[in-house]
């Protein structure tokens, strides 16, 4: 995960990309923190999902709660 990071981090293709476009470097900073942030709302979720089944989608939990997943379905 972190050298994904990383490895966009360092891409030159993405900064020459920047480069031809022109964008002021507030607003390239703007769209990586937002890119950013959304990717670790992402992981988060992902995680809360994970807790949800290491629970084994038990009936007091969010996932079943919501009837995001039919627990009477075996799934």
């Amino acid at each position: 995960m972190f050298k994904l990071l990383r490895l966009l981090k360092s891409n030159k293709t993405l900064k020459k990309v920047f480069d031809l476009i022109n964008m002021n470097v507030g607003i390239v900073k703007m769209v990586s923190v937002t890119i950013s942030v959304f990717f670790l709302i992402h992981l988060i979720g992902c995680m809360w999902f994970l807790v949800a089944k290491l629970d084994d989608f038990g009936p007091d939990t969010w996932v079943v709660r919501k009837n995001y997943i039919d627990k009477d379905a075996g799934t």
